[in-house]
């Protein structure tokens, strides 16, 4: 799993890559931050799904 964060637009990256094929197309998840929520963005193979979690208070 590699991870990167950009701080200009508040977005964490995460890359899902299989050793064992390496050239193999990746997962790839992004989580930003939107007022009380966390949305999870997910794609693979040009298929995107949103989770959205709300902060608690």
């Amino acid at each position: 799993v590699v991870y990167e964060y950009n701080p200009v637009d508040g977005v964490l990256k995460e890359t899902h890559v299989n050793i064992n094929k390496p050239k193999e197309k990746q997962d790839d998840f992004s989580y930003i931050r939107q007022g009380d929520y966390l949305i999870n963005r997910l794609e693979y193979n040009g298929v995107v799904a949103k989770r959205w979690y709300k902060k608690i208070k």
